[in-house]
């Protein structure tokens, strides 16, 4: 790909990105963590250890965007142990860095698949307001008031998510 198509591959990339909801945003952060552990899986499998590490430091980034993104004060008890599920990721996931542990690997892919299939669902639904990520602070309102479910209030505290963990 030349520099010119490159350029306007990110250009429209992050234009994508920018015009997600935040729950949307979360959905892709999940659906992409997965897609990069698969890689992790496929890279160990095949000894290709520099892929291996690229996808590993993605699925850092990503998990530590979802990480980063928990609003402890506003989320409850759902925002405390998807911290403490974090915690546990980020763990899981040193010690497949460290000795290719692929159960590890395995048992971490099947811990975030019901989140990621979880959040598509909600993304898919439509129950949240379309507003765009610039904006700081985006609220959890559903078209016509608040919103019912207390319990989604993990959502982005700040829809500032770096735009690179998604890309």
């Amino acid at each position: 790909m030349n520099a010119l198509a490159k350029n306007a591959y990110v250009a429209y990339r992050k234009n994508d990105v920018q015009n997600l909801r935040p729950v949307e945003i979360v959905s892709r952060l999940y659906s992409t963590l997965l897609s990069r552990l698969h890689s992790v899986q496929d890279s160990i499998a095949d000894g290709r250890v520099a892929d291996k590490a690229n996808a590993m430091s993605s699925s850092f980034a990503i998990l530590s965007e979802l990480h980063a993104s928990l609003d402890l004060d506003q989320g409850g008890e759902i925002a405390a142990n998807l911290n403490d599920l974090y915690g546990h990721l980020f763990s899981e996931l040193t010690l497949v860095n460290l000795h290719n542990d692929t159960e590890r690997l395995a048992g971490a892919i099947k811990t975030i698949e019901p989140l990621s299939e979880a959040w598509a669902e909600l993304a898919d639904t439509g129950a949240v307001n379309r507003t765009p990520v610039a904006g700081q602070g985006q609220s959890l309102e559903q078209e016509g008031g608040k919103s019912e479910s207390p319990e989604l209030s993990p959502l982005p505290r700040e829809t500032n998510i770096s735009l690179n963990a998604v890309l």
